[in-house]
C-alpha cells in the first residue's frame, strides 16, 4: 500500500509527474477572479471554500479521461451521467479537498522549496536550475498559472503525506483475518435431485394469437432491427501525422544534454521503519538493538508485525524519507529520529545503485518524444486547414484529397457502432461520436470534433435506414422456440418450488426423490463461490445462505434443468499456515483493510471539515440544465 501511494507515473519533456497529478486532482477548489461579486451557484461546499458547477466540469472531464486511459473504455458525459459517475466523481473531489485542509490542520506542509526541488529534477536547465521553457509548455498544455500549479502539487503532497500516515502500520483485528480465512475454506456438501425439461412434460405450442401477443411483447427489444446510417468520415490521429515530423540528430543531443537528470535512475533502497510514541521509547529500543535484540524482536515488541514495519523500496529523491536512511549500510540500524509524525529507527535491507542512460541508450525516447510533441501541433494545424478549405466550399471529399487525409465510407452502421452482421466497424473515433452521429441531419457536414484520446474527426451522414420490426413470419421460429423456453423454466421452477415447501415441512430428500423414481445426489465439498458441479451459481449461493437441514433451489449448469437440495454437511479444507493461497489471500486482506481504513478516514474527515452538496445544483448538472 506504501509503495503504491509512493509510485507516481513518469515520462520526459513535459509528460512527468506533473502532468498525472494536474490530469487526476484538478484545480484546487476552483481558484475564481476575486473581483468578482455577482453571486455564482455551487455545486459544493468543503469548509469555507464553494466549488461552482463549472469548476466541477472541468473536474469531471478530467475524471472521464482518466478512466478512458485506464479501462481503455471511452463514455460520452450522457453515458457516464446514465451511470451516475458524476455522483462518484464529485464525491471524491470533495473528499480530496477535505483531506487536504484536514492535513493542514494538523500542521504538515509542502513547501515551495520541495516542489522547486520536483521540478530541477523533472525539468532540468543543465545548471541546477528549472527550464522555464519547458515549464511554461507544462502550464500551457495544462491551462494553469504558475501559482495554481504550485497549489496542485503541495495538495497532492499533503494528502501523500496524511495518507501514508494512515497506512503506516496498519494491522487486521485480532482474530479478523483468521475468521475471514476459516470462511474461505469452509466446504459444503448437499444431497440433491434434479429436475429435469422431461418432467415438465409435454409443452403444446400456442395458437396464433398467443404467439402474436408474445411477439408483440417482446418484439421492440429482441425482434427489430437497428437503425442504420451510412457516412463518409475523416479522422485524423497523432499517428497518421507522425510521419511527417522530422527530428534531427543535434535537437536529440541538445535535449538529452537539458534533461539529463531524468534519464539518471536514482539510488533505491529497501527500508525497515520502526514508530514510537516518545522519543524515550525510541532511544530504549535503540539501546536494546546495540545490545543484541533483533530489529525484528524490537518491532514485535512494540506490536507490529513484519509487515507492518516494511516501507518498500524507496528512491533516493523521495523527500518523505529521512536523508540518513541513503547514508546506512545494509542492514545498519540508524539512531532514532524524529518524523513528522513521531521517532522512528529505520533498518536498511538492500541497496539498488542508480544508473544513467547513454545518449544511444536514449536516443530513441527523446526522438519519439520530439514526434508526439510535433504531431500535436501539426495535427493542430491540419484541422484549422481542414476548416479552411470547408469554409472556402469544399466538399469533406475535396478537402480530405488535399491535405492528404484518409477518407473512410461506411456504408451501414448501428448506434453500437456495428455492421449489419454485428461486427464493430473498425477506425471509428471513441467519446461522443457515435451518439452525434445518431442524432445529426443527412447531408450536413459535421462540426470538427474530437474524442478523449486526441482524434479529430469530421463526418457527414448520407443515408438513414430506420428502425423496424422484423415480420412475425421471418422471425417465427425464433420467437417460438423462446416462448417454448420461458414455459419450460415455469414448469421447471413450479415443480422445484413445491418439492422444497414439501421438503421443508418433514418430507426427506430420500422421499422426495422416491417421489421422483430417482436416488438422491450427493455433492463433494463444494467452496462458497462460483460454479461446482452441477450447481450454477444462484444454487451454490442459496446453499451458502441455508442452514444444515434446510431445502433451496436453483439453476443447474446446463441453463435448462432446477435443482433440489439440502443442505447436509459443512467441513473445512486442510491449509498449512505457508501455503502460497492463503499467504496471497492474507494480503489481500490486509491491502482491503487498508484501504477500508483510509475510504473511512475520508468519511471522517469530511464531517470534520464540514462537507455540503446542493442537490439542486447537482441535479441541474446531472441533467444537462
Amino acid at each position: 500500500m506504501l509503495d503504491s501511494l509512493r509510485n507516481a507515473s513518469k515520462g520526459w519533456l513535459g509528460a512527468i509527474l506533473i502532468l498525472v497529478l494536474v490530469g487526476s486532482f484538478g484545480f484546487l477548489f476552483g481558484i475564481q477572479d476575486w473581483m468578482d461579486f455577482t453571486p455564482t451557484p455551487q455545486i459544493a461546499a468543503v469548509g469555507d471554500e464553494k466549488i461552482s458547477p463549472e469548476t466541477f466540469q472541468q473536474e469531471f472531464s478530467r475524471y472521464l479521461r482518466k478512466m478512458a486511459r485506464d479501462t481503455k473504455v471511452e463514455l460520452s458525459t450522457a453515458e457516464a451521467k446514465a451511470k451516475d459517475l458524476d455522483r462518484i466523481a464529485l464525491d471524491e473531489m470533495v473528499t480530496r479537498f477535505a483531506t487536504v485542509e484536514k492535513a493542514k490542520a494538523l500542521g504538515l506542509v509542502a513547501t515551495n522549496s520541495q516542489i522547486a526541488d520536483m521540478l530541477k529534477t523533472n525539468l532540468p536547465d543543465g545548471s541546477g536550475g528549472v527550464n522555464r521553457g519547458a515549464f511554461q509548455q507544462l502550464l500551457q498544455e495544462n491551462q494553469v498559472s504558475e501559482p495554481e500549479f504550485y497549489e496542485l502539487v503541495r495538495a497532492d503532497m499533503l494528502r501523500s503525506q496524511l495518507y501514508r500516515t494512515i497506512a503506516g502500520g496498519t494491522t487486521l483485528p485480532p482474530g479478523l483475518e483468521a475468521a475471514l480465512q476459516k470462511f474461505r475454506l469452509q466446504r459444503l456438501v448437499a444431497e440433491y435431485v434434479l429436475i429435469d425439461p422431461a418432467r415438465a412434460g409435454e409443452i403444446k405450442d400456442p395458437d396464433d394469437a398467443a404467439l402474436k401477443a408474445y411477439y408483440d411483447t417482446h418484439a421492440d427489444k429482441q425482434y427489430s432491427t437497428a437503425e442504420y446510417r451510412a457516412l463518409t468520415l475523416v479522422t485524423v490521429r497523432i499517428e497518421d501525422v507522425a510521419s511527417r515530423v522530422t527530428v534531427t540528430e543535434g535537437e536529440i543531443k541538445q535535449a538529452y544534454d537539458r534533461a539529463k537528470n531524468y534519464f539518471e535512475t536514482p539510488e533505491k533502497r529497501r527500508i525497515d521503519q520502526i514508530r514510537f510514541k516518545t522519543e524515550a521509547a525510541a532511544r530504549a529500543a535503540k539501546a536494546k538493538i546495540d545490545a543484541g535484540l533483533s530489529f525484528d524482536d524490537a518491532a514485535k515488541a512494540e506490536g507490529y508485525k513484519p509487515e507492518d514495519i516494511r516501507l518498500g523500496e524507496v528512491s533516493k529523491n523521495d523527500t518523505t524519507i529521512p536523508a540518513v536512511a541513503f547514508e546506512l549500510p545494509v542492514n545498519k540500524v540508524s539512531d532514532p529520529l524524529k518524523g513528522a509524525f513521531g521517532w522512528v529507527i529505520l533498518r536498511v535491507l538492500s541497496i539498488t545503485p542508480g544508473t544513467v542512460k547513454t545518449l544511444d541508450e536514449a536516443r530513441a525516447a527523446i526522438r519519439d518524444q520530439f514526434v508526439k510533441e510535433r504531431s500535436k501541433d501539426l495535427l493542430v494545424q491540419l484541422t484549422i486547414d481542414f476548416e479552411d478549405a470547408l469554409g472556402g466550399g469544399a466538399t469533406i471529399e475535396e478537402a480530405a484529397r488535399k491535405l492528404s487525409l484518409p477518407l473512410k465510407k461506411v456504408p451501414v452502421i448501428d448506434a453500437r457502432g456495428n455492421d449489419t452482421a454485428g461486427a464493430p466497424v473498425e477506425g471509428l473515433p471513441g467519446g461522443e461520436f457515435l451518439a452525434q452521429v445518431f442524432a445529426a441531419e443527412t447531408g450536413s457536414d459535421s462540426e470538427i470534433g474530437e474524442a478523449s484520446d486526441g482524434v479529430r474527426y469530421v463526418y457527414r451522414v448520407d443515408k438513414v435506414t430506420p428502425a423496424a420490426r422484423k415480420p412475425l413470419a421471418q422471425v417465427r421460429e425464433e420467437v417460438l422456440t423462446n416462448w417454448r423456453n420461458e414455459e419450460l423454466a415455469k414448469r421447471l421452477g413450479a415443480i422445484a418450488d413445491d418439492l422444497v415447501k414439501k421438503g421443508s415441512g418433514g418430507q426427506t430428500m430420500a422421499s422426495i426423490a422416491s417421489s421422483l423414481g430417482v436416488a438422491p445426489l450427493r455433492t463433494d465439498p463444494m467452496a462458497r463461490y462460483g460454479k461446482q458441479g452441477v450447481f450454477g451459481e444462484d444454487t451454490l449461493s442459496a446453499a451458502g445462505d441455508a442452514k444444515i437441514g434446510q431445502f433451496f433451489t436453483g439453476s443447474v449448469a446446463d441453463g435448462k434443468s432446477r435443482v433440489v437440495a439440502k443442505l447436509v454437511e459443512v467441513t473445512y479444507q486442510d491449509e498449512t499456515p505457508s501455503d502460497p493461497q492463503r499467504m496471497m489471500y492474507g494480503a489481500n486482506l490486509r491491502q482491503v483493510f487498508t484501504e477500508d481504513l483510509i475510504e473511512q478516514f475520508g468519511q471522517a474527515v469530511r464531517a470534520d471539515v464540514g462537507v455540503s452538496i446542493d442537490e439542486t445544483q447537482f441535479a441541474k448538472f446531472h441533467t444537462g440544465e
